[in-house]
C-alpha cells in the first residue's frame, strides 16, 4: 500500500468527501470510507470489522471494532469499542446497500479484500486523500464538541495524550480539572459515608 506523496494541513470536509463517493462507482469502496469518515476508525480496524460485529438497530447502525494498537496481557481478549452510524444520511445508505447486496456471514470479514486494493480505488477517486486523513478529519471536527476523556474513548487511543492534542488546550485543561475535583469529591464522600452519588457532583 502506498503512503501519501503529501501530507496535507488540512482536513477534509464534507462537500470533498460526497464529492470522493461519487467519483468511484465501486460500492465496496464507497462503503469503507463512508466508515471511516464517520467513525474514525483505524483502516486496519475497518477491515477487521466481521458481519457478526454490525447490528441494524433502527435509527442507526451498530459496529464493534477491534480496538487496535492496544497493549493487552497474554490471553486477554482485545478491547473492543462500539461505534454508530445514524440512519437519514448519504453514508447509512451507502453502508446500508453495500450490506444488502454483498453475502454477509457472521464469520465473515465485512470488506474482504486488502488495504492495498482499497488505497488504489480510493486514490483514483480522490488524489489527495489517504486512509489517516479520515481520522485526523473527524477528530478535529470533534474537538470541540467532545471532551478529552470521550475523545479517547472514540478514537480508541492508548494514552490520554493524544486526545489533548486536538481538543483546545484551555478547554482540555478545564476538563481535566473538572474530573479531577469530581474523583476528590468522590473520595471524600466515600470517606465520611455521607452516601454522595455520581449524580450528586455532575
Amino acid at each position: 500500500m502506498g503512503k501519501p506523496n503529501v501530507v496535507r494541513d488540512d482536513i477534509i470536509r464534507e462537500e470533498e468527501m460526497i464529492q470522493t463517493l461519487k467519483n468511484t462507482n465501486k460500492l465496496d469502496v464507497q462503503a469503507l470510507l463512508s466508515i471511516l469518515w464517520l467513525t474514525g476508525a483505524r483502516i486496519s480496524e475497518a477491515l477487521n470489522v466481521k458481519g457478526k460485529d454490525i447490528e441494524d438497530c433502527g435509527e442507526y447502525l451498530s459496529i464493534s471494532f477491534i480496538t487496535l494498537k492496544q497493549r493487552v496481557k497474554e490471553g486477554q481478549l482485545m478491547p473492543r469499542r462500539t461505534l454508530k452510524i445514524l440512519k437519514g444520511t448519504i453514508y447509512y445508505n451507502i453502508i446500508k446497500e453495500y450490506i444488502n447486496k454483498s453475502r454477509i456471514y457472521p464469520e465473515l470479514k465485512l470488506f474482504n479484500k486488502t488495504a492495498k486494493y482499497y488505497w488504489k480505488y480510493m486514490k483514483k477517486a480522490n488524489p489527495n486523500i489517504y486512509f489517516h486523513l479520515f481520522r485526523h478529519s473527524l477528530a478535529t471536527l470533534a474537538s470541540d464538541k467532545v471532551d478529552v476523556f470521550d475523545m479517547k474513548e472514540w478514537f480508541g487511543w492508548k494514552k490520554m495524550d493524544m486526545a489533548v492534542n486536538y481538543v483546545h488546550p484551555k478547554k482540555a485543561i478545564d476538563n481535566f480539572y473538572e474530573a479531577m475535583k469530581k474523583d476528590t469529591i468522590k473520595k471524600e464522600a466515600e470517606k465520611i459515608g455521607s452516601g454522595f452519588t455520581e449524580a450528586n457532583i455532575k
